[in-house]
């Protein structure tokens, strides 16, 4: 069944899927192991929703699309869900409340953008390079990391709205100091915090302050072919993000 998942914080804030499967093949995400089954429609997609308001009798007023699946390989069911649930005849729930997480469809990033919505993107990146990316990620292999940031670069100019760029840390893949400096490369940096496992960075990337946030946590590494996971888990964001200090983000 799709994958949903409740953060009982301040607020009601919930994560759900947009796929059963996933075809996208990130070594690190388990959600991708069994292949792709199909895209959810907009129904399924608001019925997650409405049974975690059912269960907890209380209002979802936050929303994360990052559950099992890529939402852009689903592209037109999650724009109409996005859509319906924001419906004043639906949930009416803020788009600016809405968050997708994308590995990076590039040109159905570019249609995101000319949709007149006011949802937040969150990019999957993972790796300071392309190199690593694809090591670690199927769909590097077709867009490049600048491909990619400059559909960013337009999301934000058709939108106004911040980015949020994932780096899940991988033991041994992508959480050397020399990932993090090639890391701390790619953006002008405000900010850091560190909340528990999470790394928040805002930076500028080029835009504006407070503009994007970087994301990063503590991450098994799947072997998608073995079901089995590396000790990733024993890397620590909190080592991370001295090294991040140290090549100037967060000064």
């Amino acid at each position: 069944p799709p994958r949903s998942t409740l953060f009982p914080y301040t607020t009601l804030f919930r994560s759900i899927s947009s796929q059963v499967g996933c075809r996208m093949g990130c070594r690190f995400c388990a959600s991708t192991i069994g292949g792709l089954v199909r895209g959810l429609t907009p129904s399924e997609m608001l019925d997650q929703i409405y049974r975690i308001q059912e269960d907890t009798g209380e209002r979802v007023s936050n929303l994360v699309v990052m559950g099992t699946g890529e939402p852009m390989d689903n592209y037109d069911n999650f724009v109409r869900f996005v859509r319906l649930l924001s419906s004043p005849e639906g949930l009416n729930i803020s788009q600016r409340n809405i968050t997708v997480s994308t590995c990076g469809i590039v040109p159905n990033m570019y249609k995101l953008a000319d949709e007149g919505l006011q949802i937040t993107l969150a990019l999957s990146l993972h790796a300071p390079n392309d190199e690593k990316r694809r090591e670690l990620m199927p769909i590097a292999n077709k867009y490049s990391i600048d491909e990619i940031l400059d559909a960013c670069r337009n999301y934000f100019a058709k939108t106004g709205r911040r980015i949020t760029f994932e780096y899940s840390l991988v033991g041994g893949k992508n959480d050397s100091e020399a990932d993090a400096k090639e890391l701390s490369g790619l953006f002008f940096v405000s900010s850091i915090v560190l909340f528990q496992r999470l790394i928040r960075i805002v930076t500028c990337f080029s835009f504006r302050k407070s503009a994007i946030i970087v994301s990063a946590v503590s991450f098994p590494y799947w072997d998608t072919n073995s079901s089995t996971r590396n000790s990733g888990m024993e890397y620590f964001t909190e080592r991370y993000c001295v090294v991040l200090f140290s090549f100037g983000i967060g000064r």
